[in-house]
């Protein structure tokens, strides 16, 4: 699989999916905004970079947004950026996406897919390649992008598996989610305290392993994917809180 690719999937997946005390009921965990950005390797050598922003509004609306850019150095292995973006609200600690687009290398219009939630009518419209078209949904549908943050809140309530619905690929998959451990791992941004939770899709084995930090928000601080040409590995190099 091509590097970006890799980073996409992280991303979706989880998807980029996402420890301490949990929080009381008199101090319920809230997303704060945040710049964040994060490098990929394959055993220490760079495949590339990924920039992460968190933007929310006081009336409860979120701007999610990825971009990866491969480095010099894989270049051979894909030249294209990849740019992921979901808008939609917050409602009683619920992520409900509005919106989804996913844009592949310079961004013509064959490279790029949207997604438009109907809640009223409960459908997605999908659009991709020129053709446009619907499914049915229902209430707690995530799209790819949007169930990074879902992940976080149920993390924070003390959930220890959960899984979700996802329009994906013009139909809906479930990926699950389950909290195998707690571990101290070492990080750019020094000894964390972290959740480990195994990712899966739809009910086969594990193909993510990820650790959420508490004391970060649980922001996923280092993803990680094995595969035939070795493990890869996705973490994060540095965080602003706002």
């Amino acid at each position: 699989m091509k590097a970006t690719g890799f980073i996409r999937y992280w991303l979706a997946g989880i998807p980029l999916l996402l420890c301490s005390s949990l929080l009381s009921a008199e101090s319920p965990f809230q997303l704060r905004s945040f710049d964040a950005g994060f490098q990929v390797t394959n055993y220490g050598v760079p495949l590339g970079s990924l920039t992460l922003q968190l933007t929310l509004t006081e009336g409860g609306e979120y701007l999610y947004h990825a971009h990866t850019r491969p480095e010099r150095l894989v270049d051979w292995f894909q030249t294209d950026e990849v740019q992921e973006t979901s808008e939609g609200v917050l409602q009683n600690s619920s992520i409900v996406p509005h919106a989804y687009e996913y844009r592949l290398g310079n961004g013509e219009t064959r490279n790029l897919t949207r997604l438009q939630f109907d809640w009223p009518d409960q459908r997605v419209w999908t659009e991709s390649g020129g053709t446009r078209w619907a499914q049915e949904i229902s209430p707690g549908v995530q799209d790819k992008f949007s169930q990074q943050l879902a992940i976080r809140f149920d993390l924070a309530n003390g959930r220890q598996q959960v899984s979700y619905q996802v329009a994906d690929g013009g139909r809906l998959k479930r990926y699950q989610f389950r909290v195998v451990g707690r571990e101290w791992i070492q990080t750019p941004l020094g000894r964390l305290k972290c959740l480990k939770v195994k990712r899966s899709k739809e009910g086969l084995a594990p193909d993510y392993t990820i650790w959420f930090a508490p004391s970060l928000d649980y922001l996923p601080v280092r993803i990680e994917r094995d595969r035939i040409l070795g493990r890869y590995r996705m973490e994060l190099k540095h965080l602003t809180l706002k």
